[in-house]
């Protein structure tokens, strides 16, 4: 695995991060 993949990753203001399982779900301000 590349040294990139052990980087965390910045999560911005207003961005809501869920984590279940293996699942993760990501939304922002425009609902992506």
């Amino acid at each position: 695995m590349s040294r990139v993949a052990k980087a965390p990753v910045v999560v911005p203001a207003g961005v809501d991060v869920k984590i279940n399982g293996q699942v993760i779900t990501i939304k922002g301000k425009t609902a992506s």
